[in-house]
């Protein structure tokens, strides 16, 4: 249809005979015209890093976060169709040559095939360079971007435009529930250790204490039990140990010092926490520590 279009618009500039004699004008002036308009597409799609690039920085200076501005400058960096109808427009009106419909269908449709799979690993290629990117972010943060603090909720669910996935995500939302056993600022609980400032510990830090959690117990947070000698037993997190005593915090909030050569037997400080890397998938767990990296 788009090349008919460009054929019965050229079709009158092209008929002469004493050049096309034996030729078909329909097959030549539809070579023509998708011969330009591939040109021009491919001229189209050469613009779509500096397109990607104009977005990151536009959306920096509105003060979002890097990673938004790439995720966000990434998927809007194709082209719309929009564009294919002022095209049409354009052309209809005769303001523009018909190749440039067929330029704006072509580009339209390479841009989508091209950023599509990107986009889906956007995550990925955003990783090696965020530190880099993070460079551009100005002063202050836009209020649609902040992190995300509950106020008590058990149950967080993501992902509405993609229903299929609402299960997972939900049960994500209802693992991963940060502020369940842990304080982000006021809110929150003191099961676990604070993460008001986790994400000054960096990314390494954090998924290690998320995927194996008993490699880096917080002083105060790994339970244990002790039995003395005279039989009694006690249990608590762990808040310290020296070369002659050992302090528990009781779950009453108490704390006890118990002297080591008082122990008959102890058992190993243990996290209260899972390890998230059994419960989550790993792009939820991507997601999870870049949320906890902006925790600072």
């Amino acid at each position: 249809m788009l090349f008919t279009i460009g054929v019965k618009l050229r079709v009158r500039t092209l008929a002469q005979p004493e050049i096309w004699a034996g030729t078909s004008l329909h097959t030549i002036s539809v070579v023509i015209v998708f011969a330009l308009a591939l040109l021009w597409a491919l001229f189209l799609i050469l613009l779509l890093p500096l397109k990607s690039l104009a977005f990151f920085g536009i959306l920096t200076r509105f003060r979002l976060r890097a990673r938004t501005s790439w995720m966000a400058g990434l998927t809007l960096s194709t082209y719309s169709e929009f564009g294919l109808i002022v095209m049409a427009l354009g052309v209809s009106k005769g303001w523009l040559s018909p190749e440039w419909l067929v330029a704006m269908a072509l580009a339209l449709s390479i841009s989508i095939l091209l950023i599509f799979p990107l986009s889906r690993r956007a995550e990925e290629l955003y990783d090696p360079i965020s530190d880099f990117l993070k460079r551009f972010e100005t002063k202050g943060r836009h209020p649609g971007d902040l992190p995300i603090r509950t106020k008590g909720e058990r149950i967080a669910i993501f992902g509405m435009g993609r229903m299929g996935r609402m299960g997972r995500m939900g049960r994500m939302g209802l693992a991963a529930q940060c502020t369940a056993c842990h304080r982000i600022g006021k809110e929150g609980s003191e099961v676990g250790p604070p993460l008001t400032e986790i994400g000054k510990k960096g990314r390494e830090y954090i998924l290690e204490s998320l995927v194996a959690p008993q490699a880096l117990l917080a002083a105060g947070y790994g339970m244990m039990t002790v039995t003395k000698k005279d039989k009694t037993s006690l249990a608590g997190a762990l808040k310290k140990e020296g070369a002659e005593k050992l302090t528990l915090i009781l779950p009453d909030k108490s704390e006890v010092t118990v002297k080591l050569t008082e122990i008959e037997s102890r058992t190993k400080p243990v996290s209260t926490m899972p390890p998230m890397g059994d419960i989550l998938s790993p792009r939820e767990l991507r997601d999870l520590v870049a949320y906890l990296l902006e925790l600072k």
